[in-house]
């Protein structure tokens, strides 16, 4: 599914296309200046392709909206849905970061809150600490998200949860509220609830990574460590990814990324430094040979 299609967004985004029009009808939008470190990471952020151009389009929304002087709350509010591992988190998190970088939002901070952990020993309890939380994340975003312990809450008690959350969404609290899940879950979530749908002016989907995403991103961590993969190795982990997707995604790639860094022999890393049969048996503490000079300043 593609935000296009997704139930969450009805009124918001018409509104926020009627208001952009209305400011000037016949005018392009006034997008100088549109860039940002944040829009840059947004941009180079591997795999997430349809999620990254909605929320691209969202931002350059939201900044010619604010040019007009017409006001943006609740607009930037964002339901994304994938798979454990799908970068959820960090889309999350540099989607903050640029609506920060716009003048969108003083600090653009991500509070985390999983939504297992809002108590709910009597019906209205959850408003309370979902209130609070909100308060807690003024000025930055509030990520409440359907964690697996959520969904596994008595029904009765997510009801409660969701009741909460579809009453104090629609309302100015000072804070970008985004809510995520995993599929179906969410979906089903915002497909029920409609009122709680239309507080979100964008829903996005992510694709699971590929084989070819996947490897980039264990390269992207290894660099960070100052290792790489090599041509080989690269293509080695792209067919490893390949007959073995990596159950929770971007998050096993990052773990493997440190295991590669702890022990391999040489800074550009080969296929035998990879698991697998082929690979060879890993030194606990290996002395690193550079494959290159090291330069020192």
């Amino acid at each position: 599914m593609t935000p296009a299609t997704a139930p969450a967004a009805s009124a918001a985004p018409a509104a926020a296309s009627a208001a952009s029009a209305a400011a000037d009808p016949g005018a392009a939008p006034d997008t100088a200046g549109f860039d940002s470190p944040g829009l840059r990471r947004l941009g180079a952020m591997a795999g997430l392709d349809s999620a990254r151009t909605a929320l691209r389009t969202r931002l350059r929304q939201l900044t010619t909206l604010r040019q007009a002087g017409t006001a943006v709350e609740g607009l930037a509010n964002v339901a994304i849905q994938g798979t454990p591992g799908s970068g959820r988190r960090a889309l999350a998190g540099v989607y903050g970061r640029c609506l920060a970088e716009l003048g969108l939002l003083p600090t653009g901070a991500v509070h985390r809150l999983p939504l297992s952990q809002v108590p709910v020993r009597w019906s209205e309890q959850p408003v309370f600490h979902l209130a609070a939380a909100l308060r807690e994340a003024e000025g930055g975003l509030l990520v409440a998200e359907l964690d697996p312990l959520f969904v596994q809450r008595p029904a009765a008690e997510r009801g409660h949860v969701l009741d909460a959350l579809a009453r104090l969404a629609p309302k100015p609290h000072g804070a970008v509220l985004v809510v995520s899940g995993s599929s179906p879950h969410l979906l089903d979530v915002l497909t029920e609830r409609p009122e709680l749908a239309e507080a979100f002016a964008e829903y996005v989907e992510l694709d699971p990574y590929g084989a070819e995403q996947l490897a980039l991103l264990l390269d992207r961590q290894l660099r960070n460590s100052g290792f790489r993969l090599g041509d080989e190795a690269a293509a080695a982990a792209i067919a490893m990814f390949t007959a073995r997707p990596p159950a929770r995604g971007a998050y096993e790639v990052h773990r493997l990324a440190e295991q590669l860094a702890a022990t391999a022999r040489t800074r550009t890393l080969t296929p035998d430094d990879l698991p697998g049969p082929a690979a060879q048996p890993a030194q606990t503490h290996p002395t690193v040979q550079p494959a290159e000079p090291l330069v020192h300043s």
